[in-house]
């Protein structure tokens, strides 16, 4: 990786973890808290159960593995096909009834259906929770639970290992870090973007991105706060 990339990464990172306001010590939680990741969340520290309204379903593990019927070679290199191809659309939101919904779509999105009343519309499928992560990382998250910390104005942090750094987070600041060191299953990703900003006249305004994204164990190993380290680490990959 040459040092454009590095100073990006370095870059991105120190922009995340200088937002943090001074602050002592934080984080770890007691025993009777942390045992609410086998109960009442979900491993990764999610709400297990579903919604009321029956429209979100509880999580009961996701798909850990290739579901039965499904063609896939593992290791190809080819995306994972769809596994709910078969659902049917629940319901259709279009401009006549979308005031039937406005509690659960974002301003923007309401918007659109008043803007095109004729073109805009949402199909609504079944939530599935899907999502599914190694009985490593589960592991890993609940020891975090109980030792992680951050240490000081930085974001830095230590005692924690494979998982989610906070997973019964208390601050924006723990939220933040669990971004930033979350499991993603590779080493690091480089991508560039190309699009454009339609504005509501019609006219459009291109842009172009090139963004390098780290998620490094070594980074949820150790504290994280000079320079040297984030460079020597990524000039390394490792």
């Amino acid at each position: 990786m040459n040092n454009t990339a590095c100073r990006t990464i370095l870059s991105g990172m120190l922009a995340i973890l200088l937002v943090f306001p001074a602050m002592p010590s934080l984080a770890k939680v007691a025993v009777e808290e942390a045992a609410k990741l086998r109960t009442e969340l979900n491993p990764m520290g999610g709400e297990r159960a579903g919604n009321k309204e029956g429209t979100i379903p509880e999580w009961t593990g996701g798909v850990s593995k290739i579901p039965e019927g499904i063609d896939y070679v593992a290791k190809s290199g080819l995306p994972i096909p769809n596994p709910f191809a078969e659902d049917k659309i629940l319901f259709t939101i279009t401009a006549q009834n979308v005031d039937q919904y406005k509690d659960k779509l974002s301003p923007g999105i309401a918007r659109l259906f008043k803007r095109y009343p004729e073109t805009f519309k949402m199909h609504i499928y079944p939530t599935r929770r899907s999502a599914a992560y190694s009985k490593e990382h589960y592991e890993g998250t609940y020891k975090n639970a109980l030792t992680g910390e951050i240490v000081d104005e930085y974001g830095s942090v230590k005692n924690i290992c494979k998982g989610i750094p906070f997973p019964i987070a208390k601050s924006g600041a723990e939220a933040m870090i669990n971004f930033v060191l979350r499991p993603v299953g590779v080493e690091f990703i480089i991508c560039s973007m190309g699009g454009g900003v339609i504005q509501a006249n019609g006219r459009s305004t291109e842009m172009s991105a090139r963004n390098v994204y780290m998620y490094n164990l070594n980074f949820a190993r150790r504290i994280i706060n000079k320079e040297e380290t984030i460079w020597e680490s990524c000039y390394k990959g490792r």
